[in-house]
């Protein structure tokens, strides 16, 4: 939904969009205020441009101060738990604030009143009052701007939250269903590596790759985000562990281009979606599978593309791929919001998986 990308997503154009629709909503706010003031006195319309262009004008003054609220105080103080400091700067801020609002009704709104034709400002209210006055005002829009950053946040953190207790609880499932631990896993492997070496050699090259799967999947619970060469060696790892699997009987080609280094993913996006395409072929018996994977990054935009051949019985294919797929889907409109496009073609001989993400755009506050 639109409401969900405007709210959510990190895209140039929808922060610019919410920006400027929290500020239209103030100008509009202070502007009926002071015009409804003014109505009876000068009339709606010279009361209505007197109090858009004053409003205007002091615009800047409350902008700066939000935004060195939520982009200056959070990141450098709430987050990092330093909470005293945080409500002091905020206080000494809103002082400072409170002399430029002063020198600005002393030195610019004075125009705006003789060019409207309206009585000077009133110099008789104390500055104990002004002040009082000012601080209520500015820190009614310093907390909504602040309410309305950690309202959003706690939202992100919740549902990010729904999406790895569900994936935690399937993973605790597997490794308690056999009251096994990560360690005990990575010695198991290494002694069928062993034994394999000696038996069977082919199955021992298995071993290994599945090893560094289980591995890497069990250490991607740790992170939001993995390194995207790390996620490409783990995905060839696969394939050519697909490849032994179905000998003869498959055909797999992954292409890569673009610039990988300093790229980072969300977790369990590609893996999975892959995955899920293998755990359809094996069920293609007495064929030969053929599949191509495609990976591109240009700049931050990363493209992903899985085709496939179909298996024969499709009545149930969607059936199969709908708790991966929405497990997926859920966790991309979490973490890349309004910057993701995920689509399942199916053609009467192929099935195509397209994945289009801006890795710049991933929410992680």
């Amino acid at each position: 939904m639109y409401i969900d990308r405007l709210v959510f997503s990190n895209k140039t154009s929808y922060r610019i969009s919410r920006h400027v629709f929290f500020w239209l909503g103030w100008i509009s706010y202070f502007t009926i205020e002071a015009t409804l003031r003014r109505t009876p006195m000068y009339g709606f319309r010279t009361a209505l441009f007197s109090s858009l262009t004053e409003v205007l004008c002091s615009t800047p003054i409350d902008l700066t101060f939000c935004y060195v609220i939520i982009y200056f105080l959070f990141p450098r103080f709430l987050f990092r738990g330093m909470y005293v400091r945080m409500v002091l700067l905020w206080f000494v801020f809103a002082v400072i604030g409170f002399f430029v609002y002063r020198a600005y009704n002393m030195y610019v709104a004075p125009h705006i009143y003789e060019f409207y034709g309206l009585a000077p400002l009133s110099k008789k209210s104390s500055i104990v009052w002004a002040f009082f006055y000012f601080f209520l005002t500015f820190n009614m829009e310093g907390c909504m701007a602040a309410a309305i950053k950690l309202g959003k946040m706690w939202y992100i953190k919740k549902q990010e939250n729904d999406v790895l207790t569900y994936q935690k609880e399937k993973m605790e499932a597997f490794i308690h269903n056999g009251n096994t631990e990560t360690a005990f896993l990575f010695h198991t492997f290494s002694r069928l590596q062993d034994l394999s070496l000696v038996r069977a050699p082919n199955i021992a090259g298995m071993i290994a790759r599945l090893q560094k799967i289980t591995l890497f999947t069990l250490s991607q619970y740790q992170d939001t985000q993995v390194e995207l060469e790390k996620e490409v060696q783990i995905l060839k790892e696969l394939i050519e562990l697909q490849k032994e699997g179905f000998g003869e009987h498959a055909r797999y080609k992954f292409e890569c281009s673009g610039e990988l280094g300093h790229k980072k993913i969300a977790s369990f996006i590609l893996l999975p979606l892959t995955e899920n395409i293998f755990s359809h072929l094996s069920h293609v018996e007495g064929t030969t599978t053929e599949l191509i994977i495609k990976l591109n990054v240009t700049k931050d935009q990363l493209s992903y593309e899985i085709q496939n051949t179909k298996p024969p019985q499709t009545s149930t294919l969607m059936n199969g791929k709908r708790d991966t797929i929405y497990q997926i889907k859920k966790r991309l409109n979490i973490l890349y919001p309004g910057s993701h496009q995920l689509s399942v073609t199916i053609d009467p001989a192929l099935m195509k998986t397209c994945l289009k993400i801006d890795l710049s755009a991933i929410i992680l506050s």
